[in-house]
């Protein structure tokens, strides 16, 4: 589905707004990939746009993002929401930004004033039969909700450390939980060394 300007330009607003990073840049830092990748989820999943145009508003604001980049960035939205409180944030607040429908209308009624009237009624029908796609979200665990609340009071780098610190002691517990015993063999003695 094509997807016109000004509406881009409003969620780029958003998006840039409530995460304080720039979608618009090749910067590799661990924020402003995943905004980029919530950027192109939110163009996928909610506007219907395929990875051509998604890739076509990259390389209108002057970067080459080419579209096995954006099907790798929308791929990893899962894994980013799953690991990243940075992330939950972002779809949490984006999600709860009002969005006024009236607004809208008047951006299409504005930008499709030109059109014969027959083609002019139709678009301004179609905006407003278009299906949402719903979310479902599975419920978080008490355990999750615990670790999330310890993690409010600190720093981006303080969270960072945390988990940092919680994945180690989930590799430790499951390297002494395996159940495999790896045996070497070695030939000669000792005493030649």
């Amino acid at each position: 589905m094509k997807i016109n300007q000004r509406l881009v330009n409003k969620i780029v607003l958003n998006i840039e707004r409530i995460s304080g990073e720039a979608i618009f840049t090749k910067s590799r830092r661990e924020n402003s990939v995943m905004t980029r990748a919530y950027f192109c989820w939110v163009l996928k999943e909610r506007y219907g746009s395929n990875d051509r145009e998604i890739s076509d508003i990259f390389n209108k604001n002057g970067v080459n993002y080419d579209r096995s980049s954006i099907y790798t960035s929308i791929s990893k939205f899962d894994i980013y929401m799953s690991n990243y409180l940075f992330m939950r944030n972002l779809h949490s607040d984006f999600c709860s930004a009002t969005r006024d429908k009236k607004v809208e209308l008047l951006d299409l009624i504005y930008d499709s004033i030109q059109l014969p009237e027959e083609d002019f009624l139709n678009k301004i029908r179609d905006s407003i039969i278009v299906p949402v796609k719903v979310i479902q979200q599975e419920p978080v665990s008490d355990n999750v909700l615990k670790v999330s609340n310890m993690l409010e009071g600190l720093t981006y780098e303080q969270e960072l450390d945390v988990l940092e610190t919680l994945n180690i002691k989930i590799r430790a517990y499951s390297w002494k939980n395996k159940d495999s015993t790896k045996v070497f063999v070695g030939g000669g003695t000792v005493d030649a060394f």
